[in-house]
C-alpha cells in the first residue's frame, strides 16, 4: 500500500503462491488477495494491512472482486464461484452447470 498523496510505501500485503490478484472494498475497509495456485484468499484490514484471515477458495481463483462487503472469486480452472462476506467467511460455493444439446 502507498500513501495516495506522497506515493510513499506504507505496508506490504503478501499473498500465497502466484498468480495473485488484489482488490479493495472501501465500505468494508478491507483488502483481499487471492492466490490462484494456492486456492487461498487473504483478508487484510485496509487501515493498517493487518492480516485478519486466510480462507480456502477453489484452486484457480486467480481473480477477486469486492463491493459493499461481499466478495466473489471465480475459478478459471473449473468454473466454480466462491462467494464470501467481508470477513472472508464463505457464504456459498457455486459449481457450474453444463447443458449439452445434440446436433441435428
Amino acid at each position: 500500500m502507498h500513501d495516495a498523496r506522497t506515493l510513499r510505501p506504507l505496508h506490504a500485503v503478501p499473498g500465497d503462491a502466484p498468480p495473485q490478484h488484489v482488490t479493495f472494498d472501501l465500505l468494508a475497509k478491507r483488502i483481499y488477495v487471492t492466490s490462484g495456485d494456492s486456492g487461498t484468499l487473504r483478508t487484510y484490514r485496509l487501515a493498517d494491512a493487518k492480516l485478519l484471515r486466510t480462507s480456502s477458495v477453489t484452486a484457480g481463483s486467480y481473480n477477486v472482486c469486492a463491493l459493499d462487503g461481499r466478495v466473489i472469486t471465480p475459478s478459471l480452472d473449473d468454473g466454480r464461484l466462491t462467494l464470501l462476506d467481508s470477513r472472508g467467511l464463505r457464504s456459498a460455493h457455486v459449481a457450474p452447470t453444463h447443458t449439452m444439446r445434440a446436433s441435428s
